[in-house]
């Protein structure tokens, strides 16, 4: 047979926790004495969504949608002239090389906004 387990049985895990809600407890009540204000744990709300009604989370959607579309449309000719540096390593007389990376994009930009699988 193997070593006998170092584990705690289950008499004892209970006594062990008995023993540190109690220091728990007296801890507090020192604190309390003591004039500390503890603070209270808050629970998560036991809800769906954080808005009232479903105007007000579309309107904060629509809102979070066109920022992240601003903040995209003013990084965008910064990040494509980046890219435009990068010299493309592809063969240009093979057929994949021919199409090009921008016109792939566009396409399936196209086709998303169309509601058509890309």
């Amino acid at each position: 047979m193997g070593k006998p387990s170092r584990r705690p049985n289950r008499e004892e895990i209970k006594a062990l926790n008995k023993e540190r809600k109690a220091a728990q407890k007296a801890l507090r009540a020192k604190q309390r004495a003591e004039g500390m204000t503890i603070p209270t744990k808050s629970s998560t709300p036991n809800r769906k969504s954080q808005y009232d009604n479903v105007e007000e989370e579309q309107e904060a959607r629509q809102f979070a949608a066109t920022e992240q579309a601003r903040i995209f449309q003013s990084q965008l000719p910064v990040l494509l002239k980046t890219i435009s540096k990068i010299k493309d390593l592809r063969n240009p007389k093979k057929n994949q090389a021919q199409d090009g990376f921008a016109h792939n994009v566009w396409d399936t930009h196209v086709c998303l906004s169309d509601g058509f699988p890309a």
